[in-house]
């Protein structure tokens, strides 16, 4: 199926997604025209499956930043180390 959870690396990890994406191909056949003659055409066939990953998550938490609710607090790693201490 096109766009659902790829079954061979579900679960792949906290933030990501995978999903399945359709392969095709182009094939050469012959087809009945509107008036009923025999020509070639080409036909799009499906071919395989491609499992992607897809990070589907807050960047800001994929980069170890912690946001407080207010959002006016901002602390990296970095930052939180060399905070003065009252």
């Amino acid at each position: 199926d096109d766009n659902a959870p790829c079954e061979v690396i579900d679960g792949f990890a906290d933030g990501y997604r995978t999903m399945c994406k359709q392969k095709y191909v182009y094939r050469q056949l012959v087809a009945i025209t509107n008036d009923n003659t025999v020509a070639p055409d080409m036909f799009q066939m499906p071919a395989s499956c491609c499992c992607q990953i897809k990070w589907v998550s807050d960047p800001i938490v994929r980069m170890g930043i912690n946001i407080p609710k207010n959002r006016q607090n901002l602390q990296t790693p970095a930052n939180s180390r060399n905070r003065k201490r009252d």
